[in-house]
């Protein structure tokens, strides 16, 4: 009984000795680094750490020409108590303030009282878009017998019911024909082959000759669309697609000699201010997103 006896209390004083040991450590650790930040503004440690340490220069990049307020761990801490973003901090320090985003120039836009600057000023008046002899070749085409050609004038008149009766059906009624004749005693025996031997013929005849001349006329129709789609403007005559295009060409030597200039500097400068908009969007986009959404430090 005395060594059971003492075998328990050796185990409960171990048990205590380990409790006691876990007690201590955490009085300890709580008093050091719990309690500070809990109690910050009752606290010894904490006040003397806090106005020995300044946060700035452990920054990355800490420019020491520059003379901002010490950064202080209670001004981070309440800061994050606060769930403040970690880009108001920072601005409030005067840091880095993400507003400066907006004022970075990428592209660079004109102010009112400055004269646009010219993007293109090359001389167009002695651009042609086509010219005299391409001009000539194009009229004596316009002139030539080609001039009233569409493929129209030649599909309407191909023909591809070529029999006013298929002729499969009618080999088809002729063999239901010779099948419904009476065949007893050989009677009918002679007109039976006759009926059977036209039903072959016709079905030959189609084979050979009605198939093979609509496919000819559908290849036939097929390159004419090809042809109108190479040569025709618009499904009009030959003739007139020339005309049309040499009036288009010379609407078009008109427009680039009298407004070409204009035109392509208008182009650019609302291209350069499409693009302005975008980035300077996407820059309020990314300013936005950070002041209200990225880096709060609650968590912390």
């Amino acid at each position: 009984i005395c060594s059971v006896m003492l075998l328990i209390f050796c185990v409960f004083s171990a048990i205590t000795m380990v409790g006691l040991f876990y007690f201590v450590t955490g009085f300890v650790t709580y008093q050091g680094a719990c309690a500070p930040l809990r109690d910050r503004e009752n606290n010894t440690l904490f006040r003397q750490l806090d106005a020995s340490i300044d946060l700035n220069r452990y920054l990355i990049n800490n420019d020491t020409s520059k003379k901002v307020e010490p950064l202080r761990m209670s001004n981070v801490l309440d800061a994050c108590s606060a769930d403040d973003s970690i880009f108001k901090i920072l601005r409030d320090h005067k840091l880095y303030d993400l507003q400066d985003l907006l004022a970075i120039s990428i592209m660079s836009t004109n102010d009112p009282g400055k004269p646009i600057p010219t993007i293109f000023d090359e001389d167009l008046t002695k651009i042609d878009v086509l010219k005299n002899t391409e001009v000539k070749k194009l009229e004596i085409l316009r002139d030539s017998n080609l001039s009233d050609y569409r493929s129209k004038k030649f599909t309407e008149h191909l023909c591809t019911q070529l029999t006013p009766t298929e002729l499969p059906t009618m080999a088809n009624q002729l063999k239901e024909l010779r099948a419904s004749l009476w065949s007893q005693w050989g009677i009918y025996d002679w007109a039976r082959t006759s009926l059977y031997n036209e039903a072959f013929n016709l079905q030959r005849f189609n084979d050979e000759f009605v198939e093979k001349i609509k496919s000819i006329i559908e290849k036939m129709t097929s390159k004419l669309q090809q042809v109108d789609e190479l040569i025709l403007y618009n499904n009009q005559a030959f003739g007139q697609s020339i005309a049309t295009l040499l009036k288009a060409s010379q609407r078009a030597d008109v427009f680039i000699k009298t407004q070409g200039k204009e035109y392509i500097n208008g182009l650019g400068e609302n291209l350069t201010d499409f693009l302005a908009n975008q980035i300077e969007t996407y820059a309020r986009r990314v300013v936005q997103e950070g002041n209200n959404h990225v880096g709060r430090c609650q968590p912390l």
